[in-house]
Parts: C-alpha cells; structure tokens; sequence
C-alpha cells in the first residue's frame, strides 16, 4: 500500500489497473477460443473429406463390379443362343446366330462400360466434394488464426488504452502526487 501511495495509485488506480488486465486476458481468451472453435471445424471438414475419398472409393469399386457381372450375363447370353442354335440343328457359321450372339456381347459391353462410366462420374463427383472439404477445412483455420490475431491487436489496444487512462489520471504530476489532497493518513505513508 506505502508503493502505490507513493506512486500516487489509490485504491481505484489498483482497481482500475486490475480491471484493464483483467480485460486484456478476457480478449486473449476469446481469441485462443476462436482459434480451438476453428480447429474443430477444420478437423470436421477434414473428416468429411476422408470420408468422400473412401466412398468414391467404393463407388468405383462397386461399378467395376457390375461391369463384370454384365460382361459375364452377356457370355451367358452368348453361351445359351450358342446352345439352342446347336440343338435345333443351325450352325454357328450362321448369319442370323452370328448376329444373335454379337448382339448379346455387345450389348453386354455396352452395359459394362456405362456402369463403369456411371461409377466414375459418381467418384469424381465424390471426389470434388472431398476437395472442397479440404479448401473449407483450411479456410476454417485460417480464419480461426486471423480471428485470432485480432483478438490479440485488440488486447494490446485494451493495454495501451488502460496505460493511457492511468497515466492520464496518476502519472502527468509525478510520483507521491495525486490530483486531490492527501488525507491526513496518507500523508504519513508519503513521508515514510
């Protein structure tokens, strides 16, 4: 207490020197929260990215899978037009079984190569998506860091301002004065 009657401070300059820090830390705060609100953005854009990558995966997966199974159906189709053309007595040499089975496996490639084409449209869509999730997710952080360096300029603002006042109210007389007369008290802690 002798210090800061020394130093001019009363009471309301410790509080008022106590609320200004208090202050600074409160906006310090606030933005490392900012900073951790936008990290979990980013790790849930980052989640959502993984998880189109996966499925885009799987849909290309799955339509190569179907263009098998068509290739396979049209062999069978081919295979079976085969058999009844040899059971009632036609030959294979035939123009119109030629023609049968070509169109069989023809229209199974056909088949094929549109479930190939349908899965890979769906994984690049997929894929877009979990570009995008990418972008958003390092959007997320960098805002979250600029949020938070805002918040910091405006701590150091808050300082320098809450310096100012208390220059302003304490320190344009020097030290052991203050702008009103001391109490016979404080008098004797000046002296000492």
């Amino acid at each position: 207490m002798a210090e800061g009657a020394q130093l001019g401070f009363g009471g309301a300059g410790w509080l008022s020197a106590g609320a200004s820090l208090f202050q600074v830390l409160g906006t310090l705060q606030q933005g490392r929260l900012a900073r951790a609100q936008a990290q979990r953005v980013q790790q849930a854009y980052l989640f959502l990215q993984w998880q189109a990558e996966r499925e885009a995966g799987q849909v290309k997966a799955v339509s190569q899978r179907v263009a098998l199974e068509e290739r396979r159906q049209g062999e069978l189709a081919a295979s079976r037009a085969l058999a009844v053309a040899a059971a009632s007595g036609a030959g294979v040499s035939d123009p119109t079984m030629v023609q049968v089975i070509t169109d069989a496996q023809g229209e199974a490639a056909y088949r094929a190569a549109i479930a190939l084409y349908e899965g890979e449209a769906k994984a690049r869509q997929l894929r877009l998506e979990a570009a995008a999730g990418g972008i958003a997710a390092a959007d997320a952080l960098t805002s979250g860091y600029a949020t938070e360096q805002g918040y910091a300029l405006r701590a150091l603002g808050e300082t320098a301002r809450g310096g100012m006042s208390l220059y302003a109210k304490y320190g344009q007389k020097g030290p052991g004065t203050t702008s009103q007369p001391a109490a016979r008290g404080d008098a004797a802690l000046i002296d000492e």
